[in-house]
């Protein structure tokens, strides 16, 4: 984003008008293009819940995702979390009463580049890069 330097000086009310208004676009375009990258970024309201399966991928489809599963099930080798958007968060929650298996590969980088195992209750918080989804936290209940 370029915000231009209010003139030390301004001479006229001309030149503070303009850096008014070229300050004023920016910040707009900022603001809608942070609002815009990320779905429902400005609120954490929004809950997707996804029932697993073996080899399973998740689909971060909002903020947070509540996730469940029949029986104990871990991720596909290679995609554990389907790409997102640049700047994206999410909270994935495990709400059933199996185990479930988040692996660290090829899109998913996990704390010590180990497998995250979520049992009944436990989160794991994730942020897209634009290359890679980075482990920001967890709590394992």
């Amino acid at each position: 984003m370029y915000i231009p330097r209010l003139p030390t000086s301004p001479k006229n009310i001309e030149n503070v008008l303009e850096w008014i208004e070229v300050t004023r676009r920016e910040l707009n375009t900022w603001a809608h293009d942070l609002f815009n990258t990320v779905p429902d970024s400005r609120l954490f309201g929004r809950v997707s819940t996804q029932v697993l399966s073996a080899s399973f991928t998740i689909d971060p489809t909002s903020p947070f995702m509540a996730i469940l599963s029949d029986s104990v099930v871990t991720s596909d080798v290679t995609i554990a979390v389907k790409a997102g958007k640049i700047g994206q968060w999410v909270v994935v929650s495990n709400i059933g009463s199996n185990n479930i298996t988040v692996k660290n590969n090829a899109l998913t980088k996990l704390g010590g580049a180990a497998d995250v195992v979520l049992t009944p209750n436990s989160t794991l918080s994730l942020r897209w890069d634009g290359t890679n989804w980075l482990q920001t936290s967890s709590s394992i209940n």
